[in-house]
């Protein structure tokens, strides 16, 4: 079997407001919390647009905004000991695996470069590859 992925980029907590580039023009990104009962926001910011995966451990919810025309969709999603997001971002998509696969999310951007932002209120272990 192959193995398609490049170098770690990242590894590294973050806590709320902290902010890092993500990789080139793909990049993977694993994201895990200590807990599922604090709310969790990572943002992709680029010069022409941005989108924004939220959870919300109030109302049981992850939602992913665009913006614009496309902008939000949310599913029901309540992970039982801590969250655990899956996310491929390349130069026209953005796909996020929520747990083991419950929810999926796919959706077109087109960033040149990207910063990514934690929100939320809780501090997230990135892994970037």
């Amino acid at each position: 079997m192959f193995d398609f992925r490049s170098e770690l980029l990242d590894n590294a907590w973050y806590s709320p407001g902290e902010m890092f580039r993500g990789g080139s023009k793909s990049f993977e990104l694993l994201v895990n919390s200590t807990s599922s009962v604090s709310d969790a926001a990572i943002l992709f910011e680029w010069k022409l647009g941005g989108f924004s995966i939220v959870y919300s451990a109030e109302y049981g919810y992850i939602s992913v905004n665009r913006g614009d025309e496309d902008g939000e969709r949310r599913a029901y999603w309540s992970p039982d000991e801590h969250i655990y997001l899956r996310i491929f971002v390349d130069y026209s998509s953005i796909e996020i695996f929520c747990g083991d696969g419950e929810v999926v999310f796919s959706s077109r951007i087109y960033p040149k470069t990207i910063k990514i932002r934690i929100g939320g209120s809780t501090k997230l272990h990135i892994t970037q590859i």
